[in-house]
């Protein structure tokens, strides 16, 4: 049923609470029929109602329970992180959990999003492939990242988005071992990244014409300089790494095309139509990429 405030009310027949990997499957089918802003609440069948379960319609219920989730888009941060919580409570050497990423962003969550987990453990271990895969197999789109603490502070922009765009799931941060990088570290990583960025972007530019996916390369173009640009924030001694935080920081700090790379974010998450090949008398976004990274490259500072 629908309420007067275009909230979904779905009602169950259950003896026991229903856990939530169930509500978080239910919640992502009712979305994925009447849109991912359609607010969902699961609550207990009223006993008087004469609506009952079926036995068809508990086993369609099971069936999904095995693709739960219709992709990033039918689902709230707060469910996946409910349904993640699930998992890893109580699993032995689970220090803290977190969601990051575009999921966690209206403006730029795309159809090639992914859900971002990161899952910091005492120790390596054999298990926890198994872990990922199993959680992989009910959730589309998840991408589960296990590391120890030590692993990740190899990673000085993984350590800063962790800490400044996660949404909690399981546990503390700082309190597992990970901790805000240095000036120093950011830099010494920066250089290299940006080159390598820049190799991405100009093999993209390069291809044969009709080889890209217009809406991909926008998505492609999206990340590398969206992380380009929290590199020149980073260094620079801004802690951020939220989209939109950097792009008003960039903005203003003068990093030119700015405006071109909005645009490009609108076409990765759907907002526009592909920008056409000789847009900006470039070759798209690709080339709206290498300009970005090419001014951050020559005002990283030393």
């Amino acid at each position: 049923m629908q309420d007067g405030a275009g909230t979904v009310v779905v009602r169950h027949d259950a003896a026991t609470p229903v856990p939530p990997r169930t509500t978080a499957v239910i919640a992502a089918a009712v979305r994925g029929m009447l849109g991912p802003a359609t607010r969902v609440t699961i609550r207990p069948r009223d006993p008087t109602s004469p609506v009952t379960a079926r036995p068809q319609d508990e086993a369609r219920a099971a069936e999904r329970d095995l693709r739960l989730g219709q992709g990033p888009p039918s689902l709230e941060p707060v469910e996946v992180a409910e349904w993640a919580r699930s998992w890893l409570v109580g699993e032995p050497g689970v220090r803290a959990a977190a969601l990051t990423g575009s999921f966690l962003s209206p403006n730029t969550l795309t159809r090639h999003s992914d859900v971002d987990l990161t899952v910091v453990v005492e120790k390596d271990g054999p298990g926890w492939p198994r872990l990922a895969r199993e959680m992989h197999r009910h959730l589309t789109g998840l991408r589960v990242n296990v590391d120890t603490a030590a692993a990740v502070a190899d990673s000085p922009l993984l350590r800063a988005r962790l800490l400044s765009e996660c949404h909690p799931d399981l546990g503390d941060l700082g309190e597992a071992g990970v901790t805000w990088p240095s000036v120093p570290a950011l830099r010494a990583v920066a250089g290299p990244w940006l080159q390598d960025a820049r190799a991405v972007l100009w093999t993209q530019l390069t291809a044969a014409e009709g080889v890209r996916d217009p809406v991909r390369a926008s998505w492609l173009s999206s990340r590398h300089v969206l992380n380009a640009l929290r590199y020149h924030c980073l260094v620079r001694g801004v802690r951020t790494t939220v989209a939109e935080d950097v792009l008003a920081v960039t903005e203003e700090d003068g990093v030119p095309g700015l405006r071109e790379v909005r645009e490009v974010m609108e076409v990765a998450a759907g907002h526009r139509p592909p920008l056409p090949v000789g847009w900006d008398g470039g070759e798209g976004a690709p080339a709206v990429g290498l300009r970005v990274i090419g001014w951050v490259r020559a005002n990283l500072p030393r």
